[in-house]
């Protein structure tokens, strides 16, 4: 068996194999794997047999020209070294399978958060703080790496240092507006306080300079009554073009915030005439079907237009739009 998965490694010249050994595992068993890891140890040390001077280039680099020998020989390294991590892996070797990454590597954040992730698995949190350590200024960089991040809120717990690990996700809040992030610091706040806390993440939302990932945040809470306000207080920002989200949110709010639900709906219907978006007609004339009903509903239109003055507004402006018109009928 150990044989057929080598075979089957050394032949996944598509990705059909993928994953065969973790699959394989539990089946070939420590032995089986142990075996399966002396072949590839054997492949990386069996020296790569070099072609004829005048081999052909198969590619060129900002290095120069790659010849076939050279980027077989690459190839055969990257799959044995895949092969001997994933056999660490599957044989639960935590240090095996650090040791199967260069220390250059060990400084890629998500290099790191796999190994320190591992450790943390086997109960070394020491360690796998360590780990993280390695890669720690190249996860300041201002790339994105939340898989450094959240594993290593999860190791300063492990440490005991709750209070550190609280200020940490408080930041991936504040930073992404994760809801995630958020749950997470909520659930591990004494009782009683965590309503508070929730009250001070909500206005922090709402006073977001990004509106939409502020009103996507608190439809996903949900919070659909602060959504609502978001839109009545920031409508100035309304941009039809974000149609995935104002769509769903209009849907949802349209019972208990139809006025709400109006203006999102307007911002689409603006967008798709004042763009000439024509292919979006039929989506813009079904809102505006759905705005008719709702002005039934809304008592107070306030500093907005009625949904009469709104519909004249249009003809004025997009009367010639026939195929708008036409998809109301």
């Amino acid at each position: 068996m150990a044989d057929r998965v080598l075979s089957a490694v050394n032949t996944n010249d598509y990705g059909q194999f993928d994953g065969v050994i973790g699959l394989m595992a539990g089946a070939l068993g420590a032995e089986g794997l142990a075996l399966l890891k002396a072949r590839f140890e054997e492949m990386a040390a069996a020296p790569v047999k070099l072609r004829a001077p005048d081999q052909r280039v198969i590619s060129i680099s900002t290095r120069g020209p790659v010849l076939q020998d050279d980027f077989e020989a690459r190839y055969k390294a990257r799959r044995v070294q895949s092969a001997l991590t994933e056999i660490a892996d599957a044989l639960g070797d935590v240090d095996g399978y650090a040791a199967r990454f260069s220390a250059e590597e060990r400084t890629n954040p998500k290099i790191a958060a796999d190994i320190a992730e591992r450790l943390l698995g086997s109960h070394r949190p020491a360690d796998a703080m360590a780990a993280l350590s390695l890669a720690a200024s190249n996860a300041e960089n201002g790339r994105h790496w939340p898989d450094w991040k959240r594993v290593r809120i999860d190791v300063l717990d492990a440490l005991g240092q709750s209070g550190e690990a609280q200020s940490a996700r408080w930041a991936m809040f504040e930073q992404n507006l994760s809801a995630d992030y958020l749950r997470a610091h909520l659930k591990h706040l004494p009782d009683f306080d965590d309503e508070e806390a929730e009250n001070r993440a909500l206005d922090y939302v709402r006073g977001h300079s990004d509106f939409y990932r502020a009103l996507g945040f608190l439809m996903e809470w949900p919070a659909h009554g602060l959504a609502a306000e978001l839109v009545l207080q920031r409508h100035a920002e309304l941009n039809g073009d974000h149609y995935w989200l104002l769509t769903s949110a209009a849907e949802t709010l349209e019972q208990r915030e139809p006025l709400a639900a109006t203006l999102m709906l307007r911002s689409m219907i603006d967008f798709s005439l004042d763009r000439a978006k024509y292919k979006r007609y039929g989506h813009a004339a079904r809102h505006l079907q759905t705005c008719g009903y709702l002005a039934k509903r809304i008592e107070n239109f306030g500093e907005h237009l009625d949904h009469d003055a709104y519909v004249a507004g249009l003809k004025a402006r997009h009367g010639r739009k026939s195929g708008f018109w036409n998809a109301l009928d």
